[in-house]
């Protein structure tokens, strides 16, 4: 599963700072930016996974990073299970 290669504190800063570089930019809307803008070549897992998250659909991230719709709605209850601690 490619999303456990994601670190979590590096994706915080990196969407923490989308809307400042789009503002910076002029863009109505992050999604422009992050379309338009990213570049995925520094080898960054977290960055690749940004622009993913944009760019394609909902099936596709599940079976890129998730490995399929099974092991996406385990990990989905995982979580929740977790927050609810």
């Amino acid at each position: 599963m490619k999303i456990k290669d994601v670190q979590d504190d590096k994706l915080a800063v990196l969407l923490k700072q989308l809307p400042l570089a789009s503002l910076q930019m002029g863009h109505k809307q992050v999604k422009g930016t992050v379309v338009d803008y990213l570049d995925v070549s520094n080898n960054s897992v977290e960055m690749e996974y940004v622009v993913d998250l944009f760019k394609m659909t909902t099936d596709e991230l599940i079976k890129k990073w998730f490995d399929g719709e099974e092991k996406a709605t385990d990990l989905f209850f995982q979580i929740q299970n977790l927050s609810k601690e």
